[in-house]
């Protein structure tokens, strides 16, 4: 059974949560807010691109952020046929690219050789 909590958690809770929210109210007033920023340029002044390996639920929602910001974005994922919807909604400064395996790689992973070291192993 959990502890219940004092007075003084609840106080110290309360708090902290004002003054969160008196600081978000602070950050709207003058301006900072996120939707504000720009994207930061390279030494060369122009944005700089950005390469994310997986395009989940992370990769495609931080790698969306970016292209927000302005920055050209290259998707990767193992799943090409996820990477075209999100490339269309994001936008020109979003690109897709994925890896095929070589033919040589696929041989050598059904090579009798292969699974009989891995079987080993």
């Amino acid at each position: 059974m959990p502890f219940p909590e004092s007075a003084e958690t609840i106080d110290w809770r309360r708090r902290l949560l004002t003054g969160s929210t008196a600081l978000a109210l602070l950050a709207m007033w003058l301006g900072l807010l996120p939707s504000r920023l720009r994207a930061q340029p390279g030494r060369d002044g122009a944005p700089m691109p950005i390469g994310v390996i997986g395009a989940g639920h992370i990769g495609s929602t931080v790698g969306g952020l970016w292209v927000k910001a302005g920055h050209p974005v290259l998707f990767s994922s193992r799943h090409p046929d996820e990477l075209k919807p999100l490339v269309e909604k994001l936008g020109p400064l979003a690109r897709a690219w994925w890896m095929r395996p070589m033919p040589c790689a696929r041989a050598m992973a059904r090579s009798p050789k292969r699974r009989s070291a891995r079987a080993s192993a």
